[in-house]
C-alpha cells in the first residue's frame, strides 16, 4: 500500500482510495492512484488499498471519499460506472473482489460507525480478467485514461456533495473500447 498527501486545505478533506491486487484487472484501483501521483494538480489524500475493510483506517479527516474498484456486469471491459452513495445498484454490482469484504458491507461498516464522509462517490471499472501473474487487460488499460478524467472532474468539482439523486454512468463506450 502507499500513501501521497496533497498539500492543500482539500486534501484534510478529499480522499481517494483506490482498492486492488496483483491480479490482472483487479489492479485498476492501484494503478489509478499510481497515476494520481504524478499529476501535480490533485490535492487529495491518495491510498491504495488491498482490502475494503481496511479504508477504515484511512479515513480520519476525511470529509470526501472518491472510492474506486473493479467491477463486473454485462457492461464492455474498460466501462466506468460512478454512484453516490448509498445507491441500491451499489447493492447489486459485482465487485471483483479478493478482498474478503465487499464495497458496500465495507460502506455500510464505516456507516453504522459513524466514520463514513458525508459525501462518498463510488467509481467501478468494468474488467476482462483478474488472473494472477497476468497485467491489466488493453481494454481497462485504455479505460483508466476515462476513469482518471472523470475522478478529477469529481475532484474538483465543489467539496459538498452534488445532490442526492442517483447517478449511474456508463462513460465512453464506444469512446475508449475501440
Amino acid at each position: 500500500m502507499f500513501i501521497s498527501f496533497g498539500s492543500g486545505e482539500t486534501a484534510l478533506r478529499a480522499c481517494i482510495f483506490g482498492i486492488g491486487s496483483p491480479h490482472g484487472d483487479d489492479q485498476a484501483g492501484w494503478r489509478l492512484i499510481e497515476a494520481l501521483t504524478k499529476r501535480s494538480d490533485v490535492d487529495a489524500r491518495l491510498v491504495a488499498l488491498h482490502t475494503t475493510a481496511s479504508l477504515l483506517d484511512h479515513l480520519d479527516g476525511c470529509r470526501r471519499l472518491i472510492l474506486v474498484d473493479a467491477c463486473q456486469s454485462e457492461a464492455l471491459p474498460g466501462t466506468i460506472f460512478r454512484w453516490q452513495w448509498p445507491d441500491a445498484a451499489i447493492s447489486r454490482q459485482t465487485w471483483r473482489s479478493s478482498h474478503q469484504v465487499d464495497v458496500r458491507a465495507a460502506l455500510e461498516l464505516a456507516e453504522t460507525l459513524g466514520r463514513l464522509p458525508s459525501c462518498v462517490v463510488l467509481f467501478g471499472i468494468e474488467i476482462e480478467a483478474c488472473l494472477p501473474g497476468t497485467d491489466l487487460s488493453p481494454a481497462v488499460e485504455r479505460g483508466l485514461h476515462s476513469l482518471e478524467r472523470d475522478v478529477m472532474r469529481e475532484l474538483t468539482q465543489a467539496i459538498d456533495c452534488p445532490g442526492k439523486d442517483d447517478e449511474v454512468r456508463a462513460a465512453g463506450v464506444g469512446e475508449h473500447n475501440k
